[in-house]
């Protein structure tokens, strides 16, 4: 008996289980009413003033000293003498960008022509690093993408340029030669040096910052140090740093006759404080490639 109606409950359950099913989806509800706007935020705290640019000044007059603040230029418009950028020690020696005058022809009959008088230096200007083959000795440069202004240009090359926007915060080099190419010992190696002339090379910096270098020999463009097969042997290009200078050297693998640095070869040069190098490298900026790193600073100084 106990059996019988055990088997009766049990083929309940599965009826019931098997006749269930589920229920419809019901009608979407009406929507809620808008609620209240909210109240106002406080006024956010006021951020600090960047830091000035530098200015171009102009006059008839010799700059006086107590004019502008270290970084300005100045031009002198009656006698085209360019002073600037100034430093702590004040306005330092003009630059003359007007050529000189031509020489007056003989007077009389059929009297030669004057002489023509030498060119002045030019204001050139571009949105990217100026090229060692641009310009003469004496000319200036604008980078009108990065307000930066090189010049005058010297036997060696463009030189560091001299930011003029706000807040500058990385120097970066034209490209330019080596000098004063000889042999020496570094390390109980014997290598060949050469020296490229660099004043924004301090002790701060030395300690603080990181200073990238590059090369162009005519084969594109190489971070330092570079190592190839020139001439069939390995050899290294690589780089010290000095204080107002930097330090190129080659040595050799075989220990033989030393390669050149050729004259042909041009260099640039990036100083980056030690904070903006760690956050290129967060970034994940390729350090070994010049272009991605003018890109970079670009973006940093926008």
């Amino acid at each position: 008996m106990k059996t019988k109606i055990l088997m009766i409950l049990l083929a309940l359950i599965i009826f019931g289980a098997g006749s269930c099913k589920k229920g419809d989806t019901g009608p979407i509800g009406p929507e809620g009413e808008k609620g209240d706007k909210g109240d106002k935020g406080d006024v956010g705290a006021t951020g600090q003033k960047g830091a000035d640019g530098s200015m171009f000044y102009s006059g008839t007059v010799v700059p006086a000293a107590t004019l502008g603040k270290v970084g300005d230029f100045y031009f002198r418009t009656n006698t085209y003498d360019l002073y600037g950028p100034k430093s702590v020690a004040g306005w330092g020696k003009a630059t003359n960008i007007k050529g000189e005058d031509g020489k007056d022809g003989r007077n009389g009959t059929n009297g030669t022509n004057g002489t023509n008088g030498k060119d002045g230096s030019q204001f050139l200007s571009g949105t990217s690093i100026p090229a060692a083959t641009l310009g003469k000795v004496g000319d200036f440069y604008f980078n009108t993408a990065q307000m930066v202004l090189y010049g005058p240009k010297s036997a060696t090359g463009w030189g560091v340029g001299t930011n003029l926007k706000a807040e500058a915060r990385v120097m970066y080099s034209g490209w330019k030669t080596a000098v004063r190419t000889k042999d020496s010992i570094m390390d109980g190696t014997v290598v060949r040096i050469a020296h490229i002339y660099a004043p924004q090379i301090t002790d701060a910096v030395i300690a603080n910052s990181v200073v990238l270098m590059y090369l162009d020999y005519g084969g594109g463009l190489f971070p330092l140090p570079y190592t190839s097969r020139a001439g069939g042997r390995m050899s290294t290009i690589t780089f010290k740093l000095k204080k107002s200078e930097l330090v190129v050297y080659r040595m050799v693998y075989d220990g033989g006759a030393l390669l050149n640095l050729g004259s042909f070869i041009k260099y640039r040069y990036v100083i980056i404080p030690g904070n903006l190098y760690m956050g290129m490298k967060d970034r994940n900026v390729d350090l070994r490639d010049p272009v991605a790193v003018e890109k970079a600073i670009k973006e940093m100084n926008e």
